[in-house]
């Protein structure tokens, strides 16, 4: 899942988010986290982009992805098992919380960040990965679509200043990456998913990428 993960962002399947958490970030350089950072891959693009003028570290609860996230480890690059309720970085140390599709601890977040930082949460929205949850769930089924109002409306009672930005497009899957597109979700897991054959896994010729991305102000 991991392996899969990584070739996908390494193909852009990310890009046109990061670019936008780039574009909301200051522009001198920043100490960042990124919560639940998997296979590392998001994080050596978001820095790719800011020409790596940051410091950063990734940490994950999931010991096989930060081993292979040490494979693209930086002098400015680290990456870390740690515990989100108990971040091990001191208090308004952190100047951007990048939380991309992660569980939350708000309490926490505020402790580590600094004055003037930012907290970036990335939330997916109903057509997210819709062409694929159609082909394993067919029209009617709940799990073809879902509704993660209850988030957002949660981060917006914790930060009501917070600024909301919806990103949207489609991205083209080359051959070579549909199966992985698969593997790298737990959607093909869930209750009355489909068994894909090759061919159907074949019609996914693009995807929807579709977000919202929550910027709050420290």
């Amino acid at each position: 899942m991991l392996e899969s993960r990584r070739r996908i962002i390494q193909a852009g399947f990310f890009d046109g988010i990061l670019h936008k958490v780039a574009e909301l970030m200051d522009a001198k350089p920043q100490n960042i986290i990124d919560v639940g950072s998997g296979e590392g891959m998001p994080l050596k693009r978001l820095m790719e982009y800011r020409n790596n003028i940051d410091s950063a570290i990734g940490f994950d609860i999931s010991k096989p992805g930060v081993n292979l996230s040490t494979s693209e480890l930086t002098e400015n690059r680290f990456f870390c098992i740690a515990d989100l309720a108990n971040l091990p970085f001191n208090n308004q140390s952190i100047d951007l919380i990048l939380d991309l599709f992660s569980p939350s601890a708000y309490n926490e977040f505020n402790r580590i960040s600094s004055k003037g930082g930012h907290l970036i949460k990335i939330v997916p929205n109903s057509h997210y990965l819709f062409e694929l949850r159609k082909l394993l769930y067919g029209d009617d089924n709940p799990n073809s679509s879902y509704d993660n109002q209850n988030v957002v409306e949660l981060f917006m009672k914790h930060y009501p200043n917070a600024k909301s930005h919806s990103v949207r497009y489609t991205f083209e899957l080359p051959a070579e990456l549909r199966n992985d597109l698969m593997i790298m979700t737990p959607l093909h897991w869930g209750h009355n998913a489909k068994q894909l054959s090759e061919s159907e896994i074949q019609t996914l010729t693009e995807i929807t990428v579709d977000v919202t991305i929550l910027d709050n102000k420290f």
